[in-house]
């Protein structure tokens, strides 16, 4: 999305081009095989605001259709170990840098070293800020949304659902080998209507 066309030539998301966002010099084009695996890497040598990234190692994980054609001189953004070990990612440039990678804040140096280019633009330091871990918010954040999930929801509902016992198994021996066929759950019981009142 970054760069200046995605092309889906296999009609994998629904064919034909698009233009991209136009913020890197990139050309992607979507692919039959679908990478879903988690890799580590390092950062290459950047320059620009994003050189303080430089040789941060980090770990996540990619989930892509696409390969990206980097035009020479545009600079990759990280070198990927694991069982992708060699494989250049991304791109970076003009203030901006693109990854397949998902996950790079999640561990590593990459957050703080970006927090702290930041903070020196400011005149501050990371160390005058509170840091928060990271796996421990996330898990804040799940228990707010659990909260509010409880609050909104009919969960005595849901569990009711969730415990109605499986429909029953009749067996039929049609052949020397059986086949087993799934009765439909019987309707839930109707609500009785209020009785009428006489006026």
């Amino acid at each position: 999305m970054l760069g200046d066309l995605l092309d889906d030539p296999l009609g994998v998301e629904h064919g034909g081009s698009m233009r991209g966002m136009e913020l890197l010099p990139l050309r992607t084009c979507f692919t039959a095989e679908k990478i879903r695996t988690r890799v580590t890497g390092v950062v290459r040598e950047l320059s620009g605001f994003f050189s303080c990234l430089s040789g941060a190692e980090f770990e996540g994980y990619e989930i892509h259709m696409g390969e990206t054609e980097l035009p020479a001189g545009t600079e990759p953004f990280s070198l990927l170990g694991g069982d992708r070990a060699g494989t250049e990612d991304g791109a970076s440039g003009g203030g901006v840098i693109g990854s397949y990678v998902h996950g790079l804040f999640d561990s590593g140096s990459i957050a703080d070293r970006l927090a702290e280019k930041i903070l020196a633009g400011k005149g501050m330091t990371l160390s005058a800020v509170e840091h928060i871990d990271p796996a421990a918010y996330k898990e804040s954040q799940y228990n707010l949304l659990a909260d509010h999930l409880l609050a909104a929801l009919d969960m005595q509902s849901i569990y009711s659902i969730l415990l109605t016992p499986p429909p029953k198994k009749i067996a039929k021996k049609s052949s020397p080998l059986s086949t087993t066929y799934w009765a439909a759950p019987s309707p839930p019981p109707q609500p009785t209507p209020p009785p009428q009142r006489n006026r």
